[in-house]
């Protein structure tokens, strides 16, 4: 039983993403009246088909995401009976904007649902507040910061939640901070020395205290979920930002083996939500980086096309795509073997 619930939690997670992914392509593209020759749910081998206004609907053996098969060729024959609207054209020869609109609507709506599941999720979530509770004391903050202070800034920068104060460090490598507290009515400045931990290849940065939690009115709530979201997303865009300058080992990157033994070991409907949040907003900012053969490396040649004004070739842009899909497959080797290795080095 316990296999089965862990293969529907992954089949649930990847199925949704990809499936609404590549669903907001499909979307787009017929409400554009782009020629979609094929759009599928899962892969491998068809289960079933159906044919209807040009475009075979399809259900795969395989069910994680899906795909779409833009008819990209201006030279092919239309069968006279797949074709009911005459305004339909190929993806190739939509205007700039058009083809522009369908490459970024999967990343868009992937982003999107990820930012509306988790303010959702923590509606009703207890969130915390930048209250202390108490501060540990093995860490340097211990007797100057006091129970009950409240952190309004750091370093001169206003915090609306915790999680402002947790993305600060996730950025900044500080020996000391300047606190603006408010204690017992009366706000005062405080120099602050920072503590560090160390964990998963990298120097962790902390003050070692813990917050109170937020009292649950509708009002606190929507505040807290609203900036938790804000941070969710800003946290994430920056820790690929440091991946890709290095300033984030490659190790604390997870694979497909990696993302399913985590999405396996979640525990309650929280936690199964917010790790189809986090997918879904990696997902979505993976596939826009200027890439070939991810979305984003599409939109980069839309760019060059646009300002050259002049149509890319074909045959180079089915290069540039080769190139990096084979990339992005080393990458995903790389990953996914360190995944693996992970359970036989200790």
């Amino acid at each position: 039983m316990g296999i089965i619930i862990s293969i529907l939690k992954i089949v649930i997670i990847f199925g949704l993403i990809v499936g609404m992914h590549e669903g907001a392509h499909f979307f787009v593209a017929k409400k554009l009246h782009i020629y979609v020759r094929e759009f599928a749910i899962g892969f491998g081998p068809k289960l079933f088909s159906k044919m209807k206004n040009g475009t075979t609907y399809s259900i795969r053996a395989i069910p994680f995401g899906g795909f779409n098969d833009l008819a990209d060729d201006p030279n092919s024959e239309r069968p006279e009976t797949d074709i009911k609207d005459e305004n339909t054209k190929y993806f190739r020869n939509a205007r700039i904007r058009e083809r522009f609109a369908i490459v970024i609507a999967g990343a868009t709506i992937n982003i999107i649902f990820a930012m509306v599941l988790y303010f959702s999720i923590n509606l009703f979530y207890d969130n915390k507040s930048l209250v202390i509770d108490e501060v540990g004391e093995e860490y340097k903050a211990y007797g100057i910061l006091l129970p009950g202070d409240e952190i309004l800034k750091i370093n001169g920068k206003k915090l609306h939640v915790r999680s402002d104060l947790d993305n600060y460090f996730f950025t900044h490598q500080v020996d000391e901070v300047k606190l603006t507290i408010n204690r017992d009515g009366k706000e005062m400045d405080l120099e602050v020395p920072v503590s560090t931990t160390q964990g998963n290849g990298y120097t962790r940065y902390l003050l070692g205290i813990s917050p109170t939690i937020v009292e649950k009115t509708i009002k606190n709530q929507c505040y807290h979920s609203f900036w938790g979201t804000i941070n969710f997303v800003k946290k994430t865009f920056l820790g690929y930002a440091m991946l890709i300058t290095g300033n984030m080992p490659l190790e604390n990157v997870s694979g497909p083996v990696g993302i399913g033994e985590t999405i396996v070991a979640s525990r309650g409907i929280y936690e199964f939500f917010y790790y189809m949040s986090a997918i879904s907003l990696s997902l979505g900012i993976v596939n826009l980086l200027p890439i070939p053969g991810l979305d984003g490396g599409k939109v980069l040649l839309l760019i060059i096309e646009f300002i050259r004004k002049k149509k890319i070739n074909e045959d180079v842009e089915m290069m540039l795509t080769i190139v990096g899909m084979f990339f992005l497959l080393l990458i995903a080797f790389i990953v996914t073997n360190k995944d693996i290795m992970s359970h036989f080095i200790e």
